[in-house]
C-alpha cells in the first residue's frame, strides 16, 4: 500500500448491512453521518476510511 493510500472496506452497502442485520437504508443514514463528519467516504461497493483518528473519536460510546 503507498504510504498516501487510505484504508478501504470492500463490501457494498447491502452485503454490509446484511452482515449488520439492519436493512440498507438504515445503514446508509447512518454511513452519510460519517461521510459529514469526514470519517469516511463512499466508493462504489467500498467505503474508504479517510481518518481513522475520526472514526474513533464517533465510535467512542462515552461522546
Amino acid at each position: 500500500m503507498a504510504a498516501d493510500a487510505r484504508p478501504v472496506v470492500p463490501v457494498s452497502q447491502e452485503a454490509m448491512a446484511m452482515m449488520l442485520g439492519m436493512t440498507r437504508q438504515t445503514l446508509s443514514k447512518e454511513l452519510k453521518v460519517l461521510v459529514a463528519e469526514g470519517a469516511v467516504a463512499l466508493r462504489y461497493r467500498r467505503i474508504e476510511i479517510t481518518s481513522a483518528a475520526r472514526l474513533k473519536v464517533l465510535s467512542d460510546p462515552s461522546r
